[in-house]
Formats: C-alpha cells, structure tokens, sequence
C-alpha cells in the first residue's frame, strides 16, 4: 500500500511541487527507499479543511504512519529508517552534524541588508567546514561512497542557497571550495533529486519555505510580522497599529499553552506557568479600558492572539477539560469580544479540524 504525504505546492502553482526543502527531504528518503506514495499538494493560501485537521499549524511535511499522520521531517525521516531499514540511511553518529549549520547562516546572509554584519563570513566558515570534511574523507558523500540520511537533508538546503542567493544577491559558492562545488553536483545528480525539487522560478518565492508569504509589489514576502507590517505600511485607513508599550501583551500565552497541552506530569508546573501569563493579561485588561488590548477598536496584537487563543480554548477544553478559570472575568470577556468580531468568524476553522490537528502533539 502506498504511503500518503503532504507536501508544499508551488505557490501560484497548485499542481506544482511547491520550494519547502523538508517536504523535499522526505520526498527524497521515500524515493531512496524506493517505497510507494501518494503525494498530496497543499495549496498554502487555500489549505483543505481535511489537512488542517491533520496539521493545524498548516505546516507540511506530514506522513501518515500506522493510520496516524506524523509531523516533522526529523520524525517522519526517522520512522521510515526504522519500518523500512533496506536500504539504510543510516548517517554514522559521528557525521550526523556535518553542516547542520549551513542553512541558518544561509537565511541569515540572504536577508542581510548590512554588508559589514558578518552574515556572509558565517556562512562562508560552515561552507569551509564542509569543505574540510569532504577533502579528508572519502566521498562523494558526507560518510562516504553512499548517500545518508544527512545528504538528503543537506540536498534540498544547498539547493535553495545556490538559487536563492544567485537570484537575490548575485552570490555563488566560491571556486575556493571544489570539494563543496563535488559534493551539490553528486546531490543534484541524484535521480531522487531531480523527481523531487521544485522549479527554480517557485524556489525564488520562498527560499526558506516557509507559510504564509505575501506578494507584495511582484515580490514575495514571508513572516506574519513581516507581512502584517507590509499592510500597516501600504493600508494605514483603518489602522491596526498597536501602542508600542502594549505590543509584547500575552506573547508567552502560546508558548505556555503548548507545553501545558503536551504534558503528562500534573506536578511540572506548566499549568501554572499558563496561569501566570493568563492572570498578567487579567491583570492588563483589568487596569485599562477594553475590551481590546489597546482599549476600544481592535489591533495588530489582538489579531494575533485571538487563532492562538481559540486554539488554547478548543484543544485544553478536549484533551484535558480544561478552562479558562472563572476567577478571570476579564479574560473571559476579551476572548468573546475576539470570536465574536465578522474577521474571525469568517477565517477561523471549525473546532473539530484543531482538535484533530493537535492529536499528533497530545499523543505523539
């Protein structure tokens, strides 16, 4: 039976194999594997109801494993060496992290606007450890004359430096580094690799692919901080802008959810670490005029946490009939005033899709 996968479609492209260099890292493992799959294309700015219940953060890649769908390239590259071990993948532990830091320095160099900060010395120091590595082991690959699971990972990654950073910056990999130059040519010959990249005209929309991205003057951007600027800036009539001094209210509030929602030890204190950033917020809506953060019309910081706040709602009132305490009233009052609002009836998704979507974290 074939295997089901999500991955990233192009965006603009719908029927086309989207720029996400960890759906490629998956799509890479499935076809050295030579294992059967079905690949579903997610449209990221139209993403089916039907996979946000499988991944509510709409994130891709996802697999579905034993009837489960699973998260995470990491995971899903990890529960395909250990169902379908022939032919291994398997990297030697001492190569694993062979330049596991290549791509963060990559996306901080690409979106560098100061020439003197250093971005580019970065990456040029993880490319010349790559470099060192490849001239004193035999190759063409990082643990020798067969690919491995850190090849197929470093594939995707490399792919997206050398095209990202010729389009933007006009920047190649030096001819300094023949043995790196060796290295992408033998991973880019791969047959897994030509059946699985994306085009390079989709790869420019997203280097990083990462959701959602905006287009904005015909040209792409990423990061809902950014974009959301974007539309403060071009769309000031109505404005959104929040105070400076009220900007950072409830920012922890997800980040404590989360961890309350995954835990299975009542006394590790993470319900209270919840409780402490719902009381500050009490606190916040309490002391200043509302029913907003800002006072009366809603902004910038409201609509971020009103999904982040439904989402705390549904998935702690399902896995662990969990509320809100009453003794927040104030609480209680923003979060109606949130759902309430026509923006959020209309975008929300329903109830029973975030409770299927989290199942994956709560029960991993």
């Amino acid at each position: 039976m074939a295997l089901e996968v999500c991955v990233k479609a192009a965006v603009g492209a719908p029927d086309a194999l989207g720029d996400c260099p960890f759906s490629q890292r998956v799509l890479l493992t499935l076809e050295e594997k030579n294992l059967p799959y079905k690949m579903h294309l997610i449209n990221i700015s139209d993403k089916p109801q039907w996979f946000l219940a499988i991944s509510p953060e709409g994130k891709v890649p996802v697999l579905k494993n034993d009837d489960k769908w699973v998260s995470d390239s990491d995971v899903i590259t990890g529960i395909l060496e250990e169902k379908y071990p022939d032919p291994s993948l398997k990297t030697p532990p001492e190569f694993a992290s062979v330049g596991s830091k290549i791509f963060g320095t990559f996306v901080t160099f690409l979106k560098s606007k100061d020439s003197s900060d250093g971005s580019e010395k970065a990456l040029l120091d993880e490319l010349e450890a790559l470099e060192t590595h490849l001239k004193t082991h035999d190759g063409p690959f990082i643990a020798g004359g067969k690919v491995s699971a850190v090849d197929l990972s470093l594939a995707p990654k490399l792919y997206h430096l050398k095209v990202a950073l010729g389009h933007y910056k006009s920047w190649s990999v030096p001819e300094s580094l023949p043995h790196v130059h060796g290295y992408m040519k033998a991973l880019f010959s791969l047959d897994s690799f030509e059946k699985t990249k994306t085009e390079e005209r989709f790869l420019a929309i997203s280097p990083e692919g990462k959701v959602p991205v905006l287009k904005n003057d015909d040209k792409w951007v990423s990061d809902s901080d950014v974009i959301t600027g974007i539309l403060e800036e071009k769309y000031p009539d109505p404005s959104l802008k929040t105070p400076p001094e009220f900007a950072s209210v409830g920012s922890k509030i997800f980040g404590t959810f989360v961890t309350f929602l995954k835990s299975k030890d009542s006394s590790d204190g993470s319900e209270k670490a919840l409780l402490d950033e719902l009381e500050a917020l009490e606190t916040h809506l309490k002391t200043h005029d509302g029913p907003f953060i800002a006072g009366g019309k809603v902004s910038a910081v409201d609509l971020s946490l009103a999904p982040k706040l439904y989402h705390l709602k549904v998935a702690l009132g399902h896995y662990k009939s969990w509320s809100v305490p009453e003794s927040l009233p104030h609480v209680h009052g923003y979060m109606k005033a949130l759902f309430s609002l026509d923006s959020f009836e209309k975008t929300k998704t329903e109830e029973r899709y975030v409770i299927a979507g989290w199942e994956h974290k709560v029960n991993p």
